[in-house]
């Protein structure tokens, strides 16, 4: 059975590789992006993910949908510029759309995530790599139309481990942690890819040049929308290379063994200022939901570098001027 992909992004750089991966995965067909606040505005994260398709020969062209600006409290997300950039993508997004006139977009995220469960049913998969805003909302509107999809992938949380944004949350976790409590309690089939396994897997800045040595464009795409990035990187952990966090996910469609789960029972904190967006295991509190522990790192690897070495669809970047 042919299987069917949303990706629901706030694309940064992992986001980006993430995309540029999904549409070299063969098995799994992405059909559509839908987009949220969270490393960038979803705006703008429309924005890099319209530049990065366009980056591609792609036989049909994939919709993007604009998603909510605000957290289910109301609130707009602390953007991290430091981190991505000023555009999430490392200035290259600015650059590009300087001297474009930017396309009309889409809007309706929740409503296209609806429409589109509804007809792929169990055959949809939905990656979810940023905060869980879009996500929580088209369950509270459809809750039986989502409980159809085949599987809900999910980047974000750390469990019995400390965040990466504050001592005891996750970035997307962080973000939206209300948003993420709706989708805990929804009894989705849900996988989740926490900080614990996501931080086992990083590339080396070093290495994307021999690794594609044949698709020359390809590799610039990527050094260039990762450079910030690794700067970062090399600045504070002292490795000039990048996280794949959200990569974690795609190459969970195609190779699900590369992995080893947990079925634990999550909870969120969302009232302790302090600790907002900590995962809590909580015995019988929600349904058991399948949290990967551990990763095949090397293999992981190898294979994000196989995909990424697939030559269709065709790279047509261009190195943009600073």
């Amino acid at each position: 059975m042919q299987r069917y992909v949303i990706m629901d992004v706030d694309t940064g750089v992992d986001d980006a590789i993430a995309i540029i991966a999904a549409l070299h995965n063969y098995s799994d067909r992405l059909i559509g992006v839908t987009t949220v606040a969270g490393n960038t505005s979803s705006q703008q994260a429309a924005l890099n993910t319209l530049f990065l398709l366009r980056q591609f020969s792609l036989v049909k062209p994939i919709p993007v949908h604009t998603g909510t600006e605000r957290t289910l409290r109301g609130v707009s997300p602390s953007l991290i510029p430091q981190i991505h950039g000023s555009d999430g993508l490392g200035g290259v997004s600015h650059r590009y759309w300087a001297t474009r006139s930017n396309p009309v977009m889409k809007t309706g995220a929740v409503e296209y995530l609806l429409d589109i469960a509804s007809r792929f049913t169990d055959a949809l998969s939905i990656l979810a790599t940023g905060p869980l805003t879009n996500i929580a909302q088209a369950i509270q509107q459809a809750p039986e139309i989502m409980g159809r999809i085949g599987r809900l992938f999910i980047m974000g949380g750390a469990v019995d481990r400390p965040g990466n944004i504050t001592p005891y949350a996750e970035f997307n976790a962080y973000t939206d942690p209300e948003a993420f409590s709706v989708v805990l309690s929804s009894h989705l089939p849900i996988t989740l890819f926490p900080l614990n396994v996501t931080e086992q897997v990083w590339m080396l800045a070093s290495s994307l040049e021999g690794q594609l040595a044949p698709q020359v464009q390809k590799a610039r795409l990527i050094r260039d929308i990762t450079s910030r990035y690794c700067q970062f990187h090399l600045e504070t952990l002292g490795f000039n290379g990048w996280f794949l966090h959200d990569v974690l996910p795609v190459v969970a469609l195609g190779r699900p063994d590369l992995f080893q789960y947990e079925s634990i029972s999550l909870d969120i904190e969302v009232n302790d200022t302090k600790q907002r967006g900590r995962l809590c295991r909580r015995d019988k509190h929600n349904q058991p939901i399948s949290v990967a522990s551990r990763i095949k790192a090397r293999e992981a690897i190898g294979t994000i570098w196989t995909t990424l070495q697939q030559r269709d669809p065709a790279t047509l970047y261009t190195t943009l001027a600073s």
